[in-house]
């Protein structure tokens, strides 16, 4: 609808806003959400509130307010270089593809000479627990500028949510929390979370951050060492998630030892035992330990995204028979939109770590899928023209321009 008004509207609004922000106004009638729940996929107990993510529906108009005043922000840190440079989500030029780069490479580097072992971090609810007053706080020690502070200040003043079930309408003043819809709930994670990353300096151990998703690379040259390391770091990280109202949830917090020794005494922080694990996945791709000091194991990973395609492939082709079904460009737009994200997410960081029976297993995918787009038989050779090429030149690079 207001796409369909933009013409009439844009002026009035941009005073609107203008005055805003000039004044550090937030309107109240635009601080309302409407909150609707969704169940997590493939969780277990569905009773488990847990389980469910909420998610805010809040004004069009105000979340036009908002986009601008994240833009405000993220300027200012950016131009000042205020935001930690291993901060990698919701950041301009960064990327999911950023953090698991830079974190398989201090995997590599570390693992050469030293014993190394990576940590997963995981907050209870997150965005759920962000303390507004130290968001403010901390926008203070980044000398944001004060008009944009009391801007944050009306924000979050009077927050309301209202939830509907079975015809009821409960009611809520928020007095925490970064709302997930908004524009400005990344950016505001960022800003709480920034004081960790910055002030985290132990020695052999490597922090990085993709918004509420942390990860932590320690090294050393013996076992005994590289413990003490570990269990300084959650300590670390445990110290600043208490001082800034967070909490660590330690069933979901694990280490993967890129070694074969295993330590002599379990880690634990607060009676809590730290998982150690064969595999991990982080920001969606599968890591494992290699035997070789210049590799990392991506087995489980490739046969994770191989399983995932070809069931996805299967369900297509069902509909999709040669003699019958939708045309070839249809076909190829369904190979390009949902086969091929699946089968190059992370492409990146795992390509150069798999062997050619694994590149194979890839690239049948795509050749019975490519057949299939162009409605040949199975006879037909791979490397005919009709087929894509190979898997390895689907970079995102080349596959852009392609």
């Amino acid at each position: 609808m207001l796409k369909a008004i933009r013409e009439i509207i844009s002026e009035p609004l941009a005073k609107i806003f203008s005055k805003c922000l000039n004044i550090g106004f937030f309107p109240q009638q635009w601080k309302k959400a409407s909150l609707i729940i969704f169940p997590k996929p493939n969780k277990s107990d569905y009773h488990l509130h847990q389980n469910y993510r909420p998610i805010s529906l809040l004004s069009s108009i105000g979340k036009l307010l908002e986009k601008i005043l994240q833009i405000e922000i993220q300027n200012y840190l950016i131009e000042n270089n205020k935001i930690n440079p291993n901060q990698h989500g919701f950041t301009p030029k960064k990327s999911t593809i950023t953090a698991l780069f830079a974190i398989k490479n201090k995997i590599l580097s570390d693992k050469q000479h030293k014993m190394t072992s990576l940590i997963t971090i995981d907050f209870t609810g997150a965005f759920d627990n962000a303390d507004w007053n130290i968001i403010l706080n901390n926008m203070h020690q980044l000398q944001i500028p004060q008009h944009l502070i009391q801007m944050m200040h009306s924000y979050f003043h009077h927050r309301t949510i209202t939830m509907k079930y079975n015809k009821i309408e409960y009611s809520k003043v928020m007095t925490k929390g970064c709302p997930q819809g908004s524009p400005l709930s990344p950016l505001l994670w960022n800003i709480l979370i920034n004081k960790l990353l910055d002030s985290f300096t132990i020695t052999n151990a490597s922090i990085y951050a993709y918004a509420d998703d942390i990860t932590v690379i320690c090294s050393s040259t013996d076992l005994d060492g590289l413990q003490s390391i570990i269990i300084e770091s959650l300590d670390f990280i445990n110290n600043f998630s208490h001082q800034n109202n967070l909490k660590i949830n330690f069933s979901k917090t694990k280490i993967l030892n890129f070694h074969k020794k295993s330590f002599h005494q379990p880690i634990i922080i607060e009676s809590n035992t730290i998982e150690i694990v064969n595999k991990l996945k982080i920001l969606g791709v599968i890591f494992e330990n290699h035997h070789l000091k210049s590799k990392i194991n991506f087995t489980s990973h490739i046969n994770s995204i191989v399983n995932k395609a070809t069931i996805t492939k299967n369900i297509l082709i069902s509909y999709c028979k040669n003699t019958f079904g939708i045309d070839n460009r249809k076909r190829k737009n369904l190979f390009k939109g949902l086969i091929r994200p699946m089968l190059t997410y992370g492409s990146e960081i795992w390509f150069d770590q798999i062997n050619k029976s694994q590149k194979k297993k890839l690239e049948s995918i795509q050749h019975q899928f490519l057949r299939n787009s162009a409605m040949a038989f199975k006879t037909v050779p791979n490397h005919v023209s009709i087929v894509s090429p190979k898997l390895k030149h689907w970079t995102p690079t080349s596959a852009s321009k392609q």
